[in-house]
């Protein structure tokens, strides 16, 4: 049977057991913690108190209860189960600790047997104490409530069974699953999300007990916390373990760019370096012009940037593509498996090796404005420059040291661009500045030593200023 989480209580059972036929039943019907056992076993206003000792001062299994509409009850000193009970609500009753130190309420070793359905408790350092009572079994409340206070287990309580151990989250597999590990007895492991100071806010699902790996239906999120409790045969529970958190890094690498650097190497960048350790030649297919090719080595730099694979050559001018042989082929250092392969083009040609060239370049004006105004009717200068080869055109702006870039599409031959004195969306500071300009081709050759030019930004008067008649200016 599976046991479910009190949303009053961190503990679960699988466990169930019945009053007696020949138990009597307690209605709480006062909000108050005081009053004494009646003489003849009515309860008289019924606290929650009377009721308990009530209860305790019968052998047969009891059940209490509480009547509609009572809210909150402030308990001042711990109740105590003496003898087995069936403490039951339907979740509107709220338990408030407003004594010392805690449990708000204690089961003695003679309340083994009994039974707690759906209690809320709030208030107490901890919600409920099982002193040495086996098989107590505790269900969770209609009312999904995340703020809840724990409950202790004493050494030897529930038989002495100990909470699962070992419990950790990920690393995701090659099948996108993120599993959670551990180890506990035998029996049923129910896995939760949420602090285990606090309790759950949500039940994952459960497994079987001893050396358990078990995946959660919903996503996890890094920083989230799960826990897990374990449930023997004959239905004793232990505490909530002490959980995990979701590490960090639970995304798996892959493939993002593929260069051709020589007639028989790729080379492979990731999404994010992965543990050398990890690699094989038999982990990656790699096709030339239609053609498989053979994959003789694969290695990587000890931090685990990019991917060098050595194949069988081929001529210039083929088309390839790279793909992961299978999934979880290689890991990241966080030990996240790679997900089922997709193929990955090798930019361009092979056998092109020849970085492109700059020439040319000059800037009009040199001396630039940045705010369209009576002087400044055309802000901004164009770039020129001749580049053998396409791709993408880098503008580096700065000083002493790169301030910024623009990027901008490229062709071979004379090329124009408008700058408008921008970078990263904001304009340069009047004064003097350097550009180079480098451009990348498509299998990701970067001009060597690129050009640079000078230009100056000058002050100019804005639009508001000219027409107001001012002498206004704005850098």
């Amino acid at each position: 049977m599976r046991a479910i989480w009190s949303s009053s209580l961190a503990l679960l059972a699988s466990l169930i057991v019945a009053p007696s036929a020949f138990g009597a039943t307690f209605t709480v019907t006062s909000s108050g913690d005081g009053g004494d056992p009646t003489p003849d076993g009515s309860c008289g206003s019924c606290t929650l108190r009377e009721a308990v000792d009530e209860a305790n001062d019968t052998p047969a299994s009891d059940t209490v209860v509480f009547a509609a509409g009572i809210g909150t009850l402030n308990i001042a000193s711990t109740l105590t189960i003496q003898a087995p009970v069936v403490l039951r609500d339907d979740g509107n009753v709220e338990l408030s600790w407003v004594g010392g130190a805690g449990p708000l309420l204690r089961v003695a070793a003679a309340g083994g047997g009994s039974r707690i359905e759906a209690l809320t408790v709030r208030g107490a350092a901890t919600g409920i104490e099982v002193t040495g009572a086996q098989r107590v079994t505790i269900t969770r409340s209609p009312v999904f409530d995340t703020t809840l206070e724990p409950i202790s287990l004493l050494a030897g309580a529930n038989a002495g069974i100990g909470a699962p151990g070992s419990v950790r989250v990920g690393p995701r597999r090659g099948d996108g699953a993120l599993p959670v590990s551990g180890s506990a007895a035998a029996g049923t492991v129910e896995v939760f999300k949420g602090d285990p100071a606090s309790g759950p806010t949500a039940f994952l699902g459960q497994t079987s007990g001893g050396l358990f790996d078990f995946v959660p239906a919903i996503e996890l999120v890094p920083g989230e916390r799960v826990v897990a409790t374990v449930t023997d045969g004959l239905g004793n529970t232990s505490e909530l373990s002490p959980g995990a958190t979701v590490p960090a890094d639970i995304v798996s690498p892959s493939l993002r760019r593929a260069v051709a650097v020589s007639a028989t190497e790729v080379r492979v960048h990731p999404s994010e370096p992965i543990d050398p350790a990890s690699l094989s030649a038999q982990d990656f297919v790699v096709q030339m012009g239609g053609v498989a090719r053979s994959v003789t080595a694969a290695t990587a730099p000890a931090d685990g940037s990019s991917i060098t694979l050595t194949s069988g050559g081929w001529r210039g001018g083929e088309a390839g593509f790279v793909q992961f042989a299978a999934a979880g082929a290689v890991s990241d250092w966080a030990g996240n498996q790679s997900l089922a392969p997709q193929a990955l083009r090798i930019l361009a040609a092979p056998g092109d090796f020849a970085a492109p060239t700059v020439t040319r370049l000059s800037l009009k004006p040199r001396a630039l404005c940045l705010t369209k105004a009576r002087r400044c009717r055309r802000p901004g200068t164009v770039v020129s420059f001749v580049a053998s080869e396409p791709g993408r055109v880098s503008l580096a702006v700065g000083r002493s040291k790169a301030k910024g870039e623009r990027r901008y599409p490229a062709k071979a031959g004379l090329n124009r661009i408008r700058f408008d004195g921008r970078i990263r969306g904001k304009k340069l500071r009047a004064g003097g500045y350097l550009m180079f300009v480098a451009v990348e081709d498509a299998v990701g050759n970067v001009t060597e030593a690129p050009p640079f030019a000078r230009f100056s930004v000058v002050r100019t008067l804005s639009r508001r200023a000219t027409r107001g008649g001012r002498a206004s200016t704005r850098r």
